[in-house]
């Protein structure tokens, strides 16, 4: 009898979280989920200069939500890639969305306001998780300054905010070769 109660028991446990496990959480999901690796030549915008290439292309609505979890209409992500074809190493100094006639900065785009735009919302320790787990997402995906050994590629997600897009922003990166002090200056139109 006391066999029969456990398994009944187990039986009913299995039975109740089944259907929760089942249930994917579509921010925890986006964690697994990468930028596919492409060289920055294969980009619709690209441009080269000293065996460094960028490249650059937006994100569709689908994009935003399978590598994030959720999409927002006040930001633009852009998938952007450094080969470094050269044979020093270099080191991606600067990340800036300019104006594209006047090479005026617009204001920085904060990763936080990045995540209040998509956040999950809600209260609680589930909701609270989802949140971290987006900040986490966003913080590891996104452009980040560093170092790009002779025949690397890195990738990341730049954020530009739509009424930027709209105003002719432009993506201007400065890259350093570590083995002079020279700057290459990249300025790439976002479509």
């Amino acid at each position: 009898m006391r066999q029969f109660i456990c398994a009944a028991l187990m039986a009913g446990l299995v039975g109740i979280s089944a259907p929760a496990m089942a249930k994917g959480d579509k921010y925890l999901d986006a964690l697994n989920v990468q930028l596919g690796y492409r060289e920055a030549t294969s980009y619709a915008v690209n441009a080269e200069k000293r065996g460094i290439d960028v490249g650059i292309e937006p994100i569709d609505k689908d994009g935003m939500q399978r590598l994030l979890g959720n999409d927002t209409k006040k930001f633009r992500p852009y998938d952007v890639a450094i080969t470094n074809n050269s044979q020093f190493r270099i080191y991606i100094n600067q990340i800036t969305i300019v104006h594209a006639g006047t090479q005026q900065a617009f204001a920085w785009v904060d990763l936080d306001g990045v995540v209040d735009a998509i956040d999950p919302g809600g209260r609680g320790n589930k909701d609270d998780m989802r949140g971290a787990a987006l900040r986490n997402n966003v913080i590891d995906k996104a452009l980040a300054h560093g170092v790009v050994a002779p025949g690397e590629t890195v990738q990341g997600i730049v954020f530009v905010k739509a009424k930027y897009r709209d105003e002719g922003a432009a993506l201007f990166l400065q890259i350093q070769n570590l083995k002079r002090v020279a700057f290459l200056d990249f300025t790439l139109a976002l479509k």
